[in-house]
Parts: C-alpha cells; structure tokens; sequence
C-alpha cells in the first residue's frame, strides 16, 4: 500500500531549506506549506463525494498521476506564485504523518478486507509500516547537502533531483494500483450512499480531529526544521536524524495501540496517549539551546 510518509517527509524536511535557498522567506515557506495542508483537506473532501462513484482503483491512480506532476512541477519550478498553485494542488505532505489523498482511500480499502472486529489490528500494522518507512524516509532529507557536495553540483539542484524521485515513485505507485478491484469476492460492486448510518458518529469524530488538527497545524514538521534552521543553525542532516528517532518511537508505539485499545477503548486511547506528547510539546518554546554535532566539521559551540 502507500508509503508516502517515507517520501513526503525527506523531501519536505529538505523542502524548506530549498525554498529558503530559492529566496523566499519563512513566511512564504508557511504560506507554501499552508497550501499543501488545504489542498490535502479539498481533495480529501472530493474524494468523499466521488468515490463511491468511480471506485478505489480509478480513484488511486489519478492520485498517482498528480503525485507524478507534482514531483515534476517542484522539480520544475522556481517562482513562488506558480508554486503556490502546485503545493495547493498536489499530494506533497508537510507534517508528521500522511494527510495527502491516497490516506482516507486506502484506509476506506482496508476496512472491506476484514473482519469488523480485526480492524484496529490491521490499522496498527498498517500505521506502523508507514511510520517505520517514514522515519527511514525522514535520513533522506540529508541526501541533498551530501550529493552536492560529492557531485559538485549545487543544493537547489541536489533537491530538484529528490523531487524527479518523488515522481517516479509515484509512477511505481500507479503500477502497483492497477492491480486493485473494486469488485469484491466475486460480487458486483455496488454504489454506497456517503457516510449512512456512520453519519454521527463521523460528525463527533471530525470534530475532534479538527481540534487536534489545528494544534498540531502550528508545529508541521516542515515548519520545526525551518525553526531549527533558523533559530539554532541546525543543518538538515542533524535535523533528518532528530526526526528518524522520533518517527520511529512513533512507530513503536503503534505496537502497543492495538492491545491498549482493546482494554480502553478507541477514544480513550487515542486522546490520553496525547497528553504526554502535549506537555513536550508544551516545553518547546522555553528550549534556549540546542547542543548540534557536525559529523564533518566535529563539536559545535551550543
């Protein structure tokens, strides 16, 4: 299935540096990243409303093919304005986890492969794979500095070239989609009415990601490494390695989620897991230093 957070996350945790070198501002980066996350959610909604028409496959492989021009239009591109339309627009994803269009079809997709009662055990397989790739992805974002180095090209060129991957994932992406059916133990596929009678508990539901969303909207991790840059001259390698060993923590901990629910319940999981994660969240601000080591130049001064 999709792995975009493996992806997404070494090119955006580079994606801010490359703007910044492009000579935008970190206040265009934001706009830029803001972009990404609505045109994440307006997809999202459109894939609601047709999906139920058009089928999972047919769905999945037009978002392969805007992942592709996606990854062709970053490469491509330069001025801020035709940017702007292309992060609104395409699948690049800058936060923590995957919020691009292939996450709620590919969610809804599994749900019809088993049985009600093994769903959040499938889930938990499903997030950990993701996180695990994700947090290997995130040591990518130190290819571009390295490359240019050892290439003697320069970093703007270094990270276009990262995009070129991005896209020719996505065309692997689509190869491997063309091998889904829509149609489902031999039965014809029949056109769902949206939501049903989930309507409530969906409504109770989004209202509580909403919030969730919104402060988690304030520390994407695309904007924590522009803040580390910025605030702390942390270069993207050292920046990469913070962020593998948090994802894969993350990882870890979908692990536990499957068992801790069962004892629990759902929501009492997932909202109590996040305290702890606020509090440091919380404590962020109040960091005055951040002691960094260069692999290549030795010791840095705090």
């Amino acid at each position: 299935m999709h792995a975009s957070g493996s992806r997404d996350r070494s090119n955006c945790r580079a994606a801010a540096t490359y703007l910044i070198a492009l000579g935008n501002t970190p206040f265009d980066v934001g706009v830029l990243t803001t972009a990404t996350l609505l045109g994440s959610a307006s997809l999202t909604l459109l894939v609601g409303m047709t999906i139920s028409r058009f089928g999972h496959r047919r769905a999945l492989l037009a978002a392969s093919a805007l992942m592709i021009l996606t990854g062709l239009g970053f490469a491509a591109v330069q001025a801020f304005w035709p940017l702007l339309l292309i992060a609104f627009v395409g699948t690049l994803n800058p936060s923590s986890g995957d919020v691009s269009v292939f996450l709620p079809m590919e969610q809804s997709l599994l749900t019809r492969s088993v049985a009600d009662k093994d769903r959040t055990d499938l889930f938990a397989r499903y997030s950990l794979a993701g996180a695990l790739m994700g947090s290997f992805g995130t040591l990518l974002a130190a290819v571009p500095e390295r490359a240019a180095a050892w290439l003697g090209i320069t970093f703007v060129d270094a990270v276009q070239a990262m995009f070129v991957v991005y896209a020719v994932i996505g065309n692997a992406e689509g190869l491997l989609y063309r091998g889904l059916s829509d149609v489902g133990r031999g039965m014809p596929r029949t056109v769902d009415p949206p939501l049903g009678p989930s309507r409530g508990i969906v409504y109770r539901v989004t209202a509580l990601f909403s919030v969730d969303a919104f402060g988690g909207g304030f520390l994407v991790q695309t904007i924590l490494a522009l803040w580390l840059l910025q605030a702390f001259d942390v270069p993207v390698a050292t920046a990469a390695t913070i962020f593998f060993w948090s994802g894969l923590f993350s990882a870890a901990s979908q692990l536990a989620a499957a068992p801790i629910a069962r004892r629990f319940g759902l929501v009492n999981t997932m909202v109590f897991t996040h305290l702890p994660s606020s509090l440091c969240l919380i404590a962020i601000p109040f960091v005055q230093n951040l002691r960094c080591h260069r692999i290549a130049d030795g010791p840095q001064s705090p």
